[in-house]
């Protein structure tokens, strides 16, 4: 992605529809709206100026649909309608609390910033080493990154950036931290009770 150059998170919802709210939180509106103003308080006020060292506060693991096994030689499976591959979704969220409570939005097509995006194809030699693609992506109160992995060069080269929506890939976890660093929250989709997010604490 280029240098010098920040991106600032939008103002506005990026397109005609609400994002999808999240079911429960469990505390009042009132106990949220404090929660929320305490994560405001002490946010720091160049938040979204990552190159200046400030970690993400919210990280989703995301992969395909397809089973590794599907693509081995010989696999007895049916053909993969896509190839392997595994991303994170790398976050920078003005407010972690209110995000949950307004739900998240991400549409690749709508959040990657065209033009800013990094290739890195390693030699073939190195076997344990994957090639790899970087997209930024912005959205109302939050910028990121997106990093798509892939032992494959020509998935790297040929990736569709609609396999990466959040209905359609595997979301294999989904950790959000404080300010600070505290691990205020984790989503385990798939297991039992996953899909309810515990509520972040104080930052």
């Amino acid at each position: 992605m280029p240098d010098h150059q920040t991106i600032t998170p939008q103002n506005n919802m990026s397109d005609n529809q609400p994002p999808p709210a999240y079911d429960s939180l469990g505390p009042s509106l009132h106990a949220m709206a404090l929660l929320e103003a305490r994560w405001d308080r002490v946010r720091p006020a160049n938040w979204y100026q990552f190159e200046l060292g400030h970690k993400p506060n919210i990280v989703f693991h995301l992969s395909s649909r397809t089973n590794i096994i599907d693509i081995l030689p010989g696999a007895s499976t049916q053909a993969a309608t896509q190839p392997f591959w595994r991303a994170k979704l790398v976050i920078w969220s003005e407010n972690v609390p209110r995000m949950m409570r307004m739900g998240f939005h991400w549409s690749p097509p709508t959040n990657i910033i065209p033009g800013h995006e990094d290739i890195k194809l390693r030699p073939s030699k190195e076997i344990t080493s994957k090639h790899s693609r970087s997209y930024a992506t912005v959205g109302r109160g939050w910028i990121g990154r997106l990093d798509v992995y892939a032992r494959s060069s020509q998935t790297i080269i040929n990736f569709d950036l609609h396999w990466v929506t959040l209905g359609t890939c595997n979301v294999e976890r989904a950790d959000a931290w404080s300010w600070s660093g505290l691990k205020v929250s984790i989503t385990r989709p798939g297991r039992e009770n996953a899909s309810t997010c515990s509520t972040p604490r104080c930052p």
